[in-house]
């Protein structure tokens, strides 16, 4: 038996899957990829994810670390197009003709 089943009678099993609710922000930073204190100062320009305190913990749930990452990932699309965009020469303003 593994650590994440209960066995619940002879043919029943029941499989849990622990997930975390929430991380410490030096967690959340290695989950991300980048620096403790790159995430502490997006957290605190306001465009990092949402947090909240556990007492004298402060913690990003991981719905909010989800919710952010998608966030930023959609706003990365968006610039990278406008900078396609705008990057690509305008026929009308040809200079080679």
């Amino acid at each position: 038996m593994s650590s994440n089943e209960l066995v619940l009678g002879m043919d029943k099993k029941l499989q849990i899957t622990a997930r975390r609710l929430s991380y410490s922000i030096p967690e959340a930073a290695q989950l991300c990829g980048i620096g403790t204190t790159l995430l502490k100062e997006l957290i605190e320009e306001g465009t990092g994810p949402q947090t909240f305190y556990l007492h004298t913990r402060r913690l990003i749930s991981d719905k909010a670390l989800v919710e952010w990452l998608l966030e930023t990932s959609e706003q990365d699309q968006q610039s990278s197009n406008t900078l396609r965009t705008s990057a690509t020469p305008d026929a009308s303003h040809d200079s080679s003709r």
